[in-house]
């Protein structure tokens, strides 16, 4: 018999995914899972900065903190009927010295952190199809026939733009990943210490990979990137205002610069 069949998440490679199973109705839906996450991968390959790979930002898939101990309920579903429900209880690994009081606080940091990523996040991508946009429309500018005024104007927009997309990682990485880090030497440390958004997910990463309370100095440092990370998605927000007005500036002068929504 052919022994090729995909494997499904946690399956094997070639394993047979249609055998009857007691209780559950024929025929089954197709191995695997339909993932319900805050933080979906760019709708295209501009928005997840020209690298592909599955829309990673952030430095990594921008996991969240994991579900607390409980019961739930788990529902096999085809074409969106219910086809069966179990119930699922959840229990902490006994090994694992965070209960009560300080297992609230934990959720509560890690879970702010989340929230953040997932904002920087989203403030990158209209960043990141931005860039392709930039870099597609500077030469067009310089042999244009635009005043020496506009092109002045246009080269004040593109330092702005290097200093608000920096903070973000943009343009992505390898993988997709907006915050990654890249190069080597000094030019690599002054984009690293420039990547707010890099920073949060290094953060993010460290709390979310260890089972206790961040120390006092972590805690600092959570509160230095929130307010820097805040800071410059309020920078983004108003520069992709400034990005619409330079795109009517240009259309003057025959250029087109398509801004994202």
């Amino acid at each position: 018999g052919d022994t090729g069949g995909a494997g499904g998440p946690g399956g094997r490679p070639g394993a047979d995914t249609t055998h009857a199973v007691p209780g559950v109705p024929q025929a089954q839906p197709s191995a695997g899972y339909k993932a319900e996450s805050p933080c979906p991968p760019a709708r295209d390959s501009a928005a997840a900065g020209g690298g592909g790979g599955g829309g990673r930002f952030g430095g990594g898939a921008n996991q969240g903190p994991l579900v607390v101990p409980g019961t739930y309920t788990v529902s096999l579903l085809s074409d969106g009927t219910v086809l069966d429900s179990k119930p699922l209880h959840l229990v902490m690994d006994p090994m694992v010295q965070l209960t009560g009081g300080d297992r609230a606080r934990y959720n509560a940091i890690a879970s702010d952190l989340h929230e953040l990523h997932r904002r920087g996040t989203d403030a990158a991508r209209p960043l990141a199809t931005l860039y392709d946009e930039v870099l597609r429309a500077t030469p067009k500018v310089d042999s244009s026939s635009a005043s020496a005024a506009v092109k002045a104007q246009w080269a004040d927009f593109r330092k702005q733009f290097d200093s608000v997309r920096a903070k973000f990682g943009v343009p992505a990485t390898a993988g997709g990943r907006f915050g990654g880090g890249g190069g080597g030497g000094a030019a690599a440390a002054a984009a690293a210490a420039a990547n707010v958004l890099g920073r949060v997910g290094t953060l993010k990463g460290a709390v979310l990979g260890i089972w206790e309370v961040p120390t006092a100095g972590t805690r600092r440092q959570i509160g230095n990137v929130r307010s820097e990370m805040q800071g410059a998605i309020a920078e983004a927000r108003a520069f992709m205002v400034k990005a619409r007005a330079m795109s009517q500036t240009l259309s003057g002068s025959g250029v087109s610069l398509t801004i994202p929504n």
